[in-house]
């Protein structure tokens, strides 16, 4: 008899890229289930390229696609996050795999110069090509 049951993402396939802090109960719960954390100590060391690819590898084994979270916070200019460039190449290296399904959004400021940025997040992580 075929299992018709919905698939739960495993926490092997969980990755978190651009993390600034962790509390001592997150780290544990992180660390006992085994989820994948790229920091931005990471990104500085590897590139957010690199850093990007690695994830995307360990995500999608054995899945049917991707669930991007994305909190707008990550994207600081580069004072303690990402910078708007290394966003956007994180969200079309993203884009060009096909693999994503759901995108997620929090950290969304009202204020209209975020909105703008978010939208063009957005475009980048749809597909959005320079030339088409």
């Amino acid at each position: 008899m075929k299992d018709n049951s919905e698939k739960v993402p495993a926490a092997e396939n969980l990755v978190l890229i651009g993390t600034r802090e962790i509390d001592r109960e997150e780290a544990a719960f992180i660390r006992h289930m085994g989820i994948q954390v790229y920091t931005m100590e990471d990104v500085d060391q590897m590139g957010i390229q690199a850093v990007t690819r690695k994830a995307l590898q360990q995500a999608v084994i054995g899945t049917q696609g991707l669930y991007v979270s994305f909190d707008q916070r990550i994207c600081d200019g580069g004072q303690e996050g990402l910078t708007i460039r290394e966003t956007h190449l994180m969200l079309e290296t993203i884009a060009r795999t096909g693999f994503m399904r759901v995108w997620d959004i929090s950290g969304v400021q009202v204020k209209a110069r975020e909105r703008r940025r978010l939208q063009n997040f957005t475009a980048s992580a749809l597909g959005k090509r320079i030339l088409g």
